[in-house]
């Protein structure tokens, strides 16, 4: 008798795979003010927009404070979208401009911050 488990597991699988693939590329980022943000949102995927009221550069990081008026986040950006930000990360990130960050919700020393992955994930509104 020839064993169906193979064959069986094998379409699983790719129907599985299938099904990553297609609610990957739906997934869209819940859009909020910065003053709703909460520890609850914690590994969800955001869009929050404000102005910068600061931005601090290391050799390998961009710490950016982005405030709403009422409450700020730090979004933070690390070094390899740094890199693909290149030398437009000074102006994106000036003074006062208003800016649109999509990012994971993380909590670092009791803070929330926004983590962006993509040089799709930032961009600048005015200013």
């Amino acid at each position: 008798m020839e064993n169906k488990f193979p064959a069986l597991f094998f379409s699983l699988s790719i129907i599985g795979l299938a099904l990553i693939y297609v609610s990957a590329g739906k997934t869209e980022a819940k859009t909020l003010s910065i003053s709703n943000t909460d520890n609850s949102m914690v590994g969800l995927y955001v869009e929050v927009t404000g102005y910068v009221e600061s931005a601090r550069f290391t050799e390998d990081t961009i710490f950016i404070k982005l405030s709403d008026g009422y409450k700020d986040i730090e979004v933070v950006v690390f070094s390899d979208l740094k890199k693909a930000i290149g030398n437009e990360a000074q102006t994106l990130f000036a003074k006062d401009a208003v800016v649109s960050v999509k990012g994971v919700v993380d909590e670092y020393k009791g803070a929330l911050e926004i983590i962006p992955n993509r040089v799709a994930d930032i961009r600048r509104l005015s200013k």
